[in-house]
């Protein structure tokens, strides 16, 4: 299903859309499906000006109403790295401005299958997380981190897949161990460095301190949310197993 854009260029240098995201209903509420963008930049750049690394500034905004909710995570893929060619992201000049290519592969695209199903060969052997995941469990989420982080340390460094799952490691280890850094909390594997936004953001907060048992619940609520959101970045499959207790 094509997403509805509205384009508003006031003049060359900045472009804004406002993008309508398809909504889920889930017993708890709305949520809003990840979306895949391309930005492409046509023609060529004088090579004095280009240095190592161009900065690109993306930045996305909710209406006001509902920034109390939710959030957006962002995370880039090259086009190379997604579809496997420089071709897939590409624009065209058309009454000197020019046409968004946006990326909604057909039926017969051979990339189809790279937006269906998880990206990467490697399997996420960590999902689907079984029926029985309770999510207010400390116990449920302690086995979850032990999962993520026995998958994690096999993933290539520098891969998108791994800095993806270095952030549902964080997001599972906070909701085990709510009062981190402070509270009682268990080594976790070297390989996975305290990187990420989230684990930046909770760590220079002062949340965990402030978790007790009458807000525990809806913390734990909080994580539950944000972490289903972000799995679904790489994971389209139900992250609960549908089959019965």
């Amino acid at each position: 299903m094509s997403v509805p854009i509205q384009m508003d260029l006031p003049d060359n240098k900045v472009q804004t859309y406002t993008i309508y995201p398809e909504i889920e209903w889930e017993a708890h509420g709305a949520v809003l499906k990840p979306i895949l963008l391309s930005v492409c930049f046509p023609g060529a750049l004088p090579p004095h000006l280009v240095r190592k690394d161009v900065p690109i500034q993306v930045t996305v905004s909710l209406p006001k109403e509902l920034t109390s909710f939710t959030a957006p995570v962002i995370d880039s893929v090259s086009c190379n790295c997604l579809l496997g060619g420089s071709d897939s992201c590409s624009f065209s000049p058309s009454d000197g401005d020019y046409e968004r290519e946006i990326l909604v592969p057909s039926p017969t695209n051979d990339n189809v299958d790279r937006f269906c199903d998880p990206p990467y060969e490697q399997p996420i052997t960590f999902l689907p997380l079984p029926v029985t995941f309770d999510y207010q469990s400390s116990c449920n989420w302690e086995m979850l981190c032990k999962d993520i982080e026995a998958w994690l340390v096999t993933i290539p460094y520098s891969t998108p897949l791994r800095s993806w799952g270095r952030d549902a490691f964080w997001l599972a280890f906070i909701a085990a161990y709510p009062e981190f850094p402070h509270g009682k909390w268990p080594r976790w594997n070297s390989n996975i460095p305290l990187e990420g936004s989230f684990i930046e953001e909770w760590t220079m907060s002062s949340v965990g301190s402030t978790v007790n048992l009458s807000n525990l619940c809806q913390v734990r609520q909080q994580l539950w949310h944000d972490f289903s959101i972000h799995v679904g970045l790489f994971y389209p499959l139900p992250i609960v197993s549908p089959g019965s207790a």
